[in-house]
């Protein structure tokens, strides 16, 4: 069943990992559409669909990122979905980790 959220994007994904859902959001901002994939509240699948149908780690960072992000549905998923899977299954946690030591060495690049 789809559901519309009033939540912060982050929140909701890390939500659905602390539960270890499987949930499929998909997120509006403005023009752009995406789409991310948690299976066991591992993400394992992110694309743009606007734009060349572009997947992976790097498209989701990047929809985390999107400003005006005005509406998120989420759905979950049955147990038999098989995702498309572009991100190898790292948790939430691996991830936010990877950003942020990606952000200190570009803080330190002149």
């Amino acid at each position: 069943m789809a559901e519309r959220n009033e939540f912060n994007l982050i929140d909701l994904v890390h939500l659905a990992w602390l539960v270890a859902k499987d949930m499929i959001f998909h997120v509006h901002a403005g023009a752009q559409e995406g789409i991310i994939v948690l299976k066991r509240g591992k993400i394992v699948h992110a694309s743009i669909t606007k734009k060349n149908n572009r997947a992976g780690h790097q498209v989701f960072q990047e929809i985390l990122t999107w400003k005006g992000v005005g509406e998120i549905i989420t759905t979950e998923l049955s147990g038999d979905y098989k995702p498309n899977i572009t991100i190898s299954t790292k948790s939430l946690l691996q991830l936010a980790r990877e950003e942020e030591k990606r952000a200190a060495l570009s803080r330190k690049d002149p």
